[in-house]
């Protein structure tokens, strides 16, 4: 996996569990 790849998905992650509080 590459390090741009990895950053991109928490990123989303983080916003996606941001959404759904």
């Amino acid at each position: 996996m590459k390090l741009l790849e990895l950053i991109l998905i928490r990123n989303v992650r983080y916003n996606y569990d941001l959404k759904i509080l």
